[in-house]
């Protein structure tokens, strides 16, 4: 008699985690042919490991990090000692901890269960579907896998929680959970040329163990982005559809190092110059000093391969209703503040054959 089938676990983590840094740019040719699956996808962990790390130091917010890095990049200094002791006051203060506590209140009492976040779900999923967004998004990816035929897995990067600390009906809830939605209206579209199922995996630093219960439901997995696993990224290969909701670092970089996928969709195209990237700095902590190196790689080269290498869509954002600009508590039907639920211009990119 076989034994039973163990269940998925609601969060995947790496089963052989690595907390190193890889400095060296990943060549994804080399990746794609290494003989040992366990050597690429310690590689690709080190490496996005790395690039999690080059945006700020934890703690500390993104726009005083860029403010403070604009500075150094000013003053053509090629290096940084951050005060971590100032993060430790940011991570051990009352304030802090306050906040969170406060925020995790906020999520419970918003969903204090699986049913209930699953219903709340359920509606604005329900909602996104008869939006204008939705009938667009679903024109692009028909021609996406009209033409694409080996597409078998969706990864999607920097979206939403599930369970925001927000009430049903505002608009961090109705962000969140319209880009989800999106997800499963793809994977419609997808079912329409193919036979079987489109795995959608999820990629982000905030989901809970609530939020994978509920995305599970719906065959969504969500996977770890810890440092020492960084799930999403050693899933990827040519055959991945590769959704990015505005990850807060270099994200098309990383995924060129590590493959060639089938198709991007992204918020935006990034920028060609994000020199804060590229620095190294020094974190001092307990009496130690830990050198975070810069990323070792420019945008530039693969802006470069990125047009060379894919055909690029403009998604479609005319007629569209996207709030009121001034005011982002009066959400409109397909996005908030005058951005889209997508993003702020979002483009397709579909590799050429």
């Amino acid at each position: 008699m076989s034994a039973p089938t163990q269940p998925t676990p609601l969060i995947i983590y790496s089963k052989n985690p690595d907390f190193g840094i890889e400095t060296e740019e990943l060549k994804w040719e080399e990746l794609k042919s290494e003989p040992m699956q366990i050597e690429r996808n310690a590689k690709i962990i080190r490496r996005a490991n790395l690039y999690s790390h080059s945006i700020k130091p934890p703690g500390v917010e993104l726009n005083v990090w860029q403010s403070a890095m604009t500075r150094v990049i000013k003053g053509n200094t090629s290096g940084l000692t951050f005060p971590i002791n100032k993060v430790k006051e940011i991570l051990d203060s009352e304030d802090w901890n306050n906040l969170m506590m406060n925020l995790t209140s906020a999520c419970e009492k918003a969903y204090p269960d699986a049913d209930t976040l699953e219903s709340c779900f359920k509606k604005n999923v329900d909602r996104f579907k008869k939006t204008l967004l939705c009938e667009r998004l679903k024109s692009l990816v028909k021609n996406l896998f009209i033409q694409q035929k080996s597409i078998n897995r969706i990864i999607a990067f920097g979206s939403g929680m599930l369970s925001p600390p927000a009430e049903f009906g505002t608009s961090p809830a109705i962000n969140w959970h319209y880009q989800l939605a999106a997800l499963l209206v793809i994977r419609d579209v997808w079912k329409q040329f193919n036979q079987g199922d489109l795995e959608i995996l999820i990629q982000g630093p905030h989901y809970s163990e609530l939020d994978a219960e509920v995305a599970k439901r719906s065959k969504i997995q969500v996977v770890s982005a810890e440092v020492g696993h960084q799930m999403g990224f050693v899933a990827l290969n040519e055959s991945v559809f590769v959704i990015d909701f505005t990850t807060p670092y270099s994200l098309l970089q990383l995924i060129f190092e590590v493959t060639r996928p089938a198709a991007l969709l992204i918020a935006s195209m990034p920028l060609e110059d994000e020199p804060y990237h590229a620095l190294s700095y020094t974190l001092s902590c307990a009496g130690q000093e830990v050198e975070i190196p810069g990323l070792g790689s420019s945008p530039v080269r693969m802006l470069k391969e990125l047009r060379a290498e894919y055909e690029e869509e403009e998604f479609d954002l005319l007629g569209l209703d996207l709030g009121d600009e001034k005011d982002e508590d009066i959400p409109g039907y397909d996005g908030n503040g005058g951005i889209c639920y997508l993003g702020d211009e979002p483009l397709m990119f579909t590799r050429r054959r």
